[in-house]
């Protein structure tokens, strides 16, 4: 347990013993030498000073004096002058305190330094007597006595650094590959661990641990600022459904390699929707769509019909699939007088016997969804066995059709025995 000791307040710094330095005459002419702009001179001075200073310590050649800024002016320090002095020659206090009423509760000083460490709580004392030592030399001695109050602070040990960690469940490929678990708080016989302060983490992960009973309970909340984020969602429905069969699951330090926890078969408290399969791989899709286009959706809670038909078109175009139906009817705007022209005069010479495949190319085709927006190069339609209706009234229309014009052209299968329709977009 590391203490730190806070002494009163006052002109109780340290002095220097039988001193022949006058430190405030070097002050002086070490502010002279500044002032004129004799740095190296200066610099050789204030070595001097400080070697003399160092040569009176109580514990010299091993430790010596710094000069720092406090409150109330410049005071000493005392340092090791090498490395090794603290282990041979330690700083150490001693002390004489009265403990505070509201920590009297406590049977012994361990149990007052557990609770200072489970709670991460520093603990004040009403100090008597105080004395700090190195080595076997008396350095500084307090009295409370001397009218003035005294007070002590135990400040615990903070806990463990955080440690890399993967959370997974066993016998299965679901897991977190990235956690900075750290112990965030020890209550009795629970020990809990979480990445709380984990930056740019999606999930937050908790598990609490029973000592005695050597259980664990796990807890996963996605952060506020990825409460739309697919993944996210997907991973934390995807551990509570692999949980809800029966598995367990595992922390890996990643440090080592090794398993840090392994739970016990883990039993739901909660019925499940029985939908959460469906829904887990509804957004596994999702996921995979997502990451083929290097996009970012926003998840939303429900989809309408427009919505879903995107998905299930962007799907398909990543398996280099056409969107396959039937049409009864449809209609194309054109805006081409020659392409119009065409079209009703194929019309006339295929629609008394048979309908034409009716292939309609668009160029720089957005679709856009959830916050993306999604680039392809072309749309191809196709619309097979396609009649024009109205032939006749769109003639006339074309007549009378100006260059900023375009005429909305509505179309029909010749029958129903091949009334196909085709859509697909190209990357």
């Amino acid at each position: 347990m590391k203490k730190d000791m806070i002494t009163q307040k006052g002109n109780n710094n340290t002095a220097i013993m039988n001193s022949t330095v006058n430190i405030s005459s070097i002050g002086n002419e070490l502010a002279s030498l500044f002032r004129a702009g004799k740095q190296d001179e200066a610099k050789l001075l204030y070595d001097s000073m400080m070697r003399s200073i160092n040569a009176q310590h109580p514990v010299y050649p091993h430790w010596g004096y710094k000069l720092i800024q406090g409150d109330e002016g410049i005071v000493l320090s005392h340092i090791p002058n090498y490395p090794e002095a603290q282990i041979k020659y330690p700083r150490v206090g001693r002390m004489k305190a009265k403990l505070p009423d509201r920590y009297k509760r406590f049977k012994n000083v361990d149990e007052l330094l557990k609770h200072s460490y489970d709670k991460q709580e520093e603990i004040e004392l009403d100090v008597e007597r105080l004395e700090t030592w190195i080595g076997d030399h008396l350095i500084e001695r307090f009295e409370s006595s001397q009218g003035e109050e005294l007070k002590g602070v135990i400040i615990p040990e903070p806990f463990p650094e955080p440690i890399a960690m993967r959370l997974y469940i066993k016998k299965s490929s679901v897991s977190l590959d990235y956690l900075e678990m750290r112990v965030s708080k020890i209550e009795g016989q629970i020990v809990t661990l979480d990445n709380l302060k984990q930056e740019k983490t999606k999930i937050y992960v908790s598990v609490e641990i029973d000592k005695v009973l050597l259980t664990a309970s796990l807890k996963l909340n996605i952060s506020e600022e990825h409460s739309h984020d697919v993944e996210a969602r997907m991973l934390i429905n995807q551990f509570i459904l692999e949980m809800d069969e029966g598995k367990k699951f595992a922390f890996k330090n990643l440090t080592e390699g090794k398993d840090f926890l392994v739970s016990s078969k883990q039993i739901m408290s909660e019925k499940l929707p029985e939908n959460l399969g469906d829904y887990v791989k509804f957004l596994t899709e999702l996921f995979e769509i997502q990451e083929f286009y290097g996009v970012s959706f926003k998840l939303k809670d429900s989809f309408n019909e427009e919505e879903l038909g995107k998905i299930h078109l962007l799907k398909l175009t990543m398996e280099d699939k056409a969107w396959e139906g039937t049409y009864e009817t449809t209609s194309i705007q054109v805006k081409e007088k020659n392409v119009v022209q065409d079209l009703i005069r194929v019309d006339e010479r295929e629609s008394r016997n048979k309908g034409n495949l009716l292939t309609l190319v668009f160029f720089e085709i957005f679709c856009e969804l959830m916050g993306a927006k999604i680039q392809f190069k072309k749309s191809e339609e196709k619309y097979y066995n396609a009649v024009m209706l109205d032939r006749e009234k769109i003639r006339k229309k074309l007549e009378l059709m100006e260059d900023d014009e375009s005429l909305k052209i509505h179309l029909r299968p010749f029958n129903n025995k091949n009334n196909k329709f085709e859509y697909k977009l190209f990357i």
